[in-house]
């Protein structure tokens, strides 16, 4: 089974992916079944979905959010991001945490916030 958002799991949740990565060698040691990379991806995200507390269609979304905003910061600011830097791994967590709490609808957003409140709209059309 391929997974589409592979590219994406492994930037978001680069450990994680790790540690599925290294599920594939333990199985191949264990019982001499080479799993193709995409299996990696699918460990990982139940690694995931146990450290969030979410469910794997909700971590689907969560990825998606995060790569929606990370598209709209590089096209509002007109520059590439260093995804190797300890600065885009601390702002990616920060968005997994706003995105879990969006989509388990813990955010409380106060009505004259405006803006932030259009911002979250925008964000979850995507």
């Amino acid at each position: 089974m391929k997974n589409n958002l592979l590219w994406d799991i492994k930037r978001f949740y680069p450990k994680e992916f790790m540690a599925g990565k290294e599920a594939l060698n333990i199985i191949k040691q264990q019982f001499g079944i080479q799993l193709p990379e995409d299996e990696a991806d699918f460990i990982t995200m139940h690694i995931v979905e146990a450290q969030m507390n979410q469910t794997i269609n909700d971590l689907d979304g969560l990825t998606q959010f995060i790569q929606k905003v990370i598209q709209i910061l590089k096209y509002t600011c007109h520059q590439e991001i260093d995804e190797h830097s300890a600065y885009y791994y601390r702002f990616v967590t920060h968005l997994r945490y706003l995105a879990q709490r969006i989509f388990s609808n813990q955010i409380s957003i106060e009505k004259s916030d405006s803006s932030m409140l259009d911002i979250i709209k925008l964000l979850r059309k995507f």
